[in-house]
C-alpha cells in the first residue's frame, strides 16, 4: 500500500552503541540511548527516530532521539524512567538484524538499568509508526528464549503502528528494505501473537490514512481474540506526524493512559499479563 510506504520508517537500535559498552563497563549508557529519572523507577522505552518524507522520494530526513526527549518530562514528573532510543536507518543494516537488535535495549535494561535508576523488573515500550511496529514486535517477543525473564516487557504502548508487514513488500520502498515473503511474515507482529502477552495501548489519529486505521483495528481484534488486554485510545482530530505530540501533554488521554499502563492504581503488573483462552 503506498499510502502507508509514504509514512512507513524503518529504524536500527543500539546494536553498536552496546557493543561498545564493553569499553566502559557493563552499566555504562550506551551512546544510542538518551536517558532521564527523577529516583528509581519503572522505565518506558520510547522507540523513536521516525523519519519525515520529503517531496523527493529519495530525500528522507531522520529524526534521532534528541528530537523527542521532549515527551519525558511528564512521565519523569510521574516517577517513571524515560529511555528514548535512536536508530540508524535502513538500507545500512539489514531489516532482520535491526528488529532482532531491538531486544538489546531490553536486555541491557535489565542487566544494567537498576545503574541508572531504573527498577530492571518494570521495563514498558512505546513507540510511533515504526517504532510502533517495534513496541509490538517487543510485546510478542519470546523473552524466555532470549536468557530474560518471561513477562521481560510488562506492557506497550504502539501509536500509528504497523503490524502487518506485507503491505510494505507492495511499494517503492522495499527497494530499500529488502523484504521477502518469509522476513515480512516473521516481523510481523499480527502473525505471531503468544499464549501469553502483556497489556496493549494503542492509538491512531482519526485523520491519519485507512491504511492505518485498518492496521490498528486489525490487531486489535487479533490481539483480544487471543484473550489479551488491550485498551484504545481515541485522537480525533489527529494525524500521522502530530499524534505522538500528546505523549508529551500530561492532560492528554493518550499520556494518561500510558502513565496508566506503567503504574496501575494496583502496581500489580504481574497480575495483568494474560493467557490465550482455551
Amino acid at each position: 500500500n503506498v499510502a502507508i510506504a509514504h509514512l512507513y520508517e524503518l529504524v536500527n537500535t543500539l546494536a553498536g552503541s552496546l557493543s561498545q559498552t564493553k569499553a566502559k563497563g557493563a552499566d555504562a549508557l550506551p551512546d544510542g540511548l538518551a536517558w532521564a529519572w527523577r529516583e528509581a523507577a519503572e522505565a518506558l522505552v520510547l522507540l523513536s527516530a521516525p523519519m519525515v518524507p520529503h517531496l523527493a522520494e529519495e530525500c528522507w530526513q531522520a529524526l534521532g532521539k534528541d528530537d523527542f526527549s521532549f515527551v519525558a518530562s511528564g512521565f519523569v514528573d510521574a516517577g517513571i524512567a524515560v529511555a528514548v532510543v535512536g536508530y540508524p536507518l535502513c538500507p545500512q543494516t539489514r531489516f532482520a538484524d535491526l528488529v532482532e537488535a531491538v531486544s538489546t535495549v531490553v536486555g541491557w535494561l535489565h542487566a544494567s538499568g537498576a545503574a541508572h535508576g531504573c527498577d530492571p523488573n518494570g521495563v514498558f515500550v512505546a513507540g510511533h509508526s515504526a517504532g510502533g511496529h517495534l513496541a509490538a514486535w517487543l510485546a510478542t517477543t519470546d523473552w524466555g528464549a532470549r536468557g530474560l525473564p518471561a513477562d521481560a516487557v510488562k506492557g506497550a504502548c504502539a501509536i500509528s503502528g504497523i503490524f502487518d508487514l506485507a503491505p510494505i513488500r507492495q511499494c517503492y520502498l522495499n527497494a530499500v528494505l529488502g523484504l521477502d515473503d518469509a522476513t515480512a511474515e516473521h516481523y510481523s507482529p499480527i502473525r505471531h501473537i503468544p499464549e501469553r502477552a502483556p497489556p496493549l495501548v494503542v492509538a491512531v489519529g482519526a485523520d491519519e490514512t485507512q491504511a492505518f486505521l485498518g492496521q490498528q483495528a486489525d490487531f486489535v481484534d487479533a490481539w483480544r481474540t487471543r484473550g489479551h488486554e488491550a485498551r484504545i485510545v481515541d485522537m480525533p482530530c489527529c494525524h500521522h506526524f502530530d499524534v505522538v505530540q500528546a505523549l508529551a501533554m500530561p492532560e492528554s488521554p493518550l499520556h494518561r493512559a500510558v502513565r496508566d499502563l506503567v503504574r496501575p492504581a494496583t502496581h500489580d503488573r504481574r497480575s495483568r499479563w494474560s493467557r490465550v483462552q482455551p
